[in-house]
């Protein structure tokens, strides 16, 4: 059995308990399911651009308003956000292992790092979408930071989906504040829910 790689931070995680992580996945066990709602998604998604990216195997839409960056921070791939330089909110895309992999051989551990790194609860479940089986783990937490000399608490909330195709493993975050948690939810749901491969394995 191997032994995954421990998480390595990006910027934004260091500045934000923990943004995401990037690894590669070895074969390990499942872990106890966390019965929890979906995140709050919304409004019916309007029409926007398509995700592409010469390095992720798969396109989605995202709503008009929000821009794609590519290699936006160390470890993401690509970002989709409401206002470029903003690593707070918005679509981030990571690859999660070079082999398709089952949710259940890698999920517990993912799970218990973040708990360690972020001292907060996470919630587990899976979802499927289309012939898409995801992964969904989920967390929220306020961090404080100065803002022009004041302290100031912002609240963080982070959808991660897992998912295989295209020979790899994907890790879509959708992150956001709570002054954006409702367009970045929209965005979000737009984006997984139109999900096109493009490469096979």
């Amino acid at each position: 059995m191997r032994t995954p790689r421990q998480f390595r931070p990006s910027k934004e995680a260091a500045r934000c308990l923990l943004a995401a992580a990037v690894l590669m996945f070895g074969c390990g066990g499942g872990d106890d399911q966390d019965a929890s709602a979906p995140p709050q998604g919304a409004e019916e998604p309007t029409q926007g651009a398509t995700f592409k990216a010469g390095d992720v195997a798969f396109t989605f839409e995202y709503p008009e308003g929000f821009q794609q960056v590519e290699e936006p921070e160390e470890g993401v791939l690509a970002s989709v956000t409401p206002a470029p330089g903003d690593v707070n909110n918005g679509l981030k895309i990571r690859s999660a292992a070079e082999q398709e992999l089952p949710f259940s051989s890698y999920a517990g551990q993912i799970r218990a790092q973040f708990q360690d790194q972020l001292a907060t609860k996470v919630s587990r479940r899976e979802e499927k979408r289309g012939a898409i089986d995801l992964g969904i783990l989920e967390w929220a937490k306020p961090y404080t930071k100065s803002d022009a000399g004041e302290k100031k608490t912002v609240r963080l909330h982070s959808t991660n989906y897992f998912f295989a195709g295209g020979g790899k493993t994907w890790h879509l975050e959708c992150l956001s504040s709570e002054d954006h948690r409702s367009e970045v939810d929209q965005a979000c749901a737009q984006a997984i829910g139109s999900i096109e491969f493009t490469e096979g394995p």
